[in-house]
């Protein structure tokens, strides 16, 4: 049975980090990249799934393409570093922090200027949200009823990341976070159409996918034990927008809420055949923001290689933010993803954490 691979990255400064976990399996599992049918991201995580997917990938240069693409998105991250004029933008309420334009000759750069998803080598998905009518989702790809092999990689890139109040409205375009800050289930439903376009069965068993993300921010300490404690809790916008330890605690909610959801789904239909990756980083998802925003990119890179050393030295065994930890997601790769006739997955997969009421 042909078996359909997916490897999907979130939006977000967690595709730092997720880069840096995929090398340490390719690696440890020569050849894993090479064995990817399709790749699908969100924002940055769309900048990492098209250049792999505009890639030839084979068992031996695995490890030097991830190389490249971490090289790749590196450059990408500086683009975003607005300076004092960009912030000064930014605060004004009146402009974003960026025109897009040094981010669009960076991918110009990594992709070609003319790339189209059509010229790419693998499947690729990737997500934005639509402002102008018809308004809502829209999944860019190169297969399937919808493709658009005619887009330019360039093109899709910006739109998937045009994150609002940094970055303007691209081709009335915004984020994909705002829709879908992890695109596996995306990636999901287009490969099942796609094998219905192709006259085969959508069987859900053919597909296998390895989601790469970063964990959702998490409050603690006397604010924890209040929302526990308490029936109500009164929050202001200095709450919501101004803490000290989670700063625009609100936007990270609206745009990391629905990973924990998505992966629920993915983890319902595909079983052991779905694996979520998104081991604890050094700091929480919104100081990376800052950290970017400051000119600071280069601690968001080492903290990412923290990250990744950690997990693959497996010192963080008991803490549930580094699961899975790194030698069972190896486990579950050689026995799900380099075999086309895979066998049960031996070691202890946990079902899918229900949604709480």
């Amino acid at each position: 049975m042909q078996r359909h691979r997916i490897l999907a990255f979130d939006g977000g400064p967690s595709t730092a980090s997720s880069l840096r976990y995929l090398r340490e399996i390719e690696k440890a599992v020569p050849g894993f990249l090479a064995k990817t049918y399709a790749f699908a991201g969100t924002s940055d995580g769309a900048f990492v799934a098209l250049y792999l997917a505009n890639q030839h990938i084979t068992p031996e240069n695995g490890l030097q393409i991830i190389e490249d693409c971490i090289a790749f998105d590196n450059e990408v991250f500086r683009t975003f570093q607005p300076g004092v004029g960009g912030l000064a933008k930014l605060f004004s309420g009146l402009r974003p922090a960026d025109s897009s334009s040094r981010l669009k000759k960076c991918l110009e750069k990594g992709y070609g200027a003319n790339t189209t998803l059509g010229d790419c080598q693998r499947k690729v998905v990737a997500v934005s949200y639509r402002l102008r009518a018809p308004m809502g989702p829209t999944i860019h790809c190169n297969f399937g009823e919808n493709a658009e092999n005619d887009a330019t990689l360039v093109d899709v890139a910006i739109k998937s990341s045009a994150l609002p109040l940094t970055m303007p409205i691209y081709q009335g375009h915004v984020d994909g976070g705002i829709f879908a800050n992890n695109p596996s289930m995306c990636a999901i439903a287009q490969t099942l159409s796609h094998m219905r376009r192709q006259g085969q069965e959508a069987l859900i068993d053919k597909i296998c996918m390895l989601s790469l993300g970063g964990r959702q921010t998490e409050l603690s300490g006397k604010r924890q034990r209040k929302i526990l404690e308490n029936t109500h809790v009164h929050w202001g916008w200095i709450d919501w927008l101004l803490q000290a330890r989670n700063p625009l605690f609100l936007l990270t909610l609206l745009f990391n809420s629905g990973e924990g959801g998505v992966t629920y789904q993915c983890k319902s239909l595909l079983e052991d055949d779905f694996l979520r990756v998104a081991p604890d980083g050094e700091q929480e998802f919104m100081w990376e923001i800052i950290d970017v925003l400051l000119s600071r990119v280069d601690k968001v890179f080492n903290n990412a290689e923290k990250a990744a050393e950690k997990w693959r030295a497996n010192t963080e065994l008991d803490n549930p933010n580094y699961q899975p930890a790194f030698e069972p997601t190896i486990e579950w790769i050689q026995q799900k993803w380099m075999i086309d006739q895979p066998a049960p997955v031996t070691m202890h997969l946990s079902d899918p954490q229900p949604l709480q009421a």
